[in-house]
């Protein structure tokens, strides 16, 4: 009689890369911490299918243990998240409320850092992100960019404010029927519209969760209504500043803020 013996990871994870539209093949390191043992990280490896797996955990009752995973990037390609979850578990674990486009069922999302080079051709949005009460900067904040109704995009601010979203250019726009052949219409340009999501209580995280990412409410930038920053006409290849007016707080006249995007918190 033969037997087959399997061995079946404690834990997969599958991170997926908005800005190569596939999973992560090196470079970040993902570890688990559960809350009973925070002296101890136990780390995740990659596997031949491109999953990050836990074959060896820490011991826990029949219960569940809260944890926590926490993926880092040395190479700075992506920014640190951090996300909960209870033990014992097997399979591949993921996290679904923050739709990032693209992104396969079972997967968990990651931002890339916003000095990232963006793929070429692609069009990139980005800010610099300051509170309009005092001029700090705002970390942890959700930028989705929407193409019509379609969420196209999302980028998040490290904890300098900088942020970064990025799309490959949509399909060519089709010529509206009847507009006279004289009217000059551009099919290889959108019109897209941008929002932020954001919370004070990020102000005191060195790194962020991923659940508190997503539950973060829509804020005002400047005098845009929440729900749209506003149109922002674009082209295969453009690099987008999102940016806003000067604060009232009190820049010299000297002083060059354009390039900040100042958010009503």
């Amino acid at each position: 009689m033969i037997e087959t013996l399997v061995h079946a990871p404690a834990l997969g994870l599958r991170l997926w890369d908005p800005w190569t539209r596939r999973e992560i093949a090196s470079g970040p390191e993902v570890s688990l911490v559960a809350d009973h043992r925070p002296d101890r990280k136990f780390a995740l490896s990659r596997s031949p299918s491109g999953a990050h797996v836990l074959h060896a955990g820490p011991p826990v009752g029949a219960g569940p243990a809260p944890a926590r995973i926490e993926v880092t990037d040395p190479s700075r390609q992506i920014l640190s998240v951090t996300a909960r979850l209870s033990l014992p578990r097997s399979g591949t674990w993921s996290f679904d409320p923050l739709a990032v486009p693209g992104a396969p069922e079972g997967s968990t999302p990651v931002f890339p850092h916003p000095s990232r080079p963006c793929p070429r051709g692609w069009v990139r949005f980005r800010a610099d992100l300051r509170r309009e009460s005092n001029g700090k900067p705002v970390p942890w904040a959700v930028m989705e960019v929407k193409l019509g109704t379609d969420l196209v995009a999302i980028g998040l601010s490290d904890a300098q404010g900088a942020l970064a979203a990025a799309l490959p250019a949509p399909p060519p726009r089709k010529r509206p029927l009847g507009l006279p052949d004289a009217t000059p219409f551009e099919t290889s340009a959108w019109t897209f519209s941008v929002r932020l999501r954001w919370s004070p209580d990020r102000l005191a995280d060195d790194v962020p969760d991923l659940a508190d990412l997503a539950a973060q409410p829509f804020v005002d930038a400047d005098t845009s209504p929440s729900d749209a920053l506003g149109a922002v006409f674009a082209r295969p290849g453009d690099n987008i500043l999102v940016s806003g007016t000067r604060p009232a707080w009190g820049a010299a006249p000297t002083d060059d803020r354009s390039s900040f995007l100042f958010l009503k918190a």
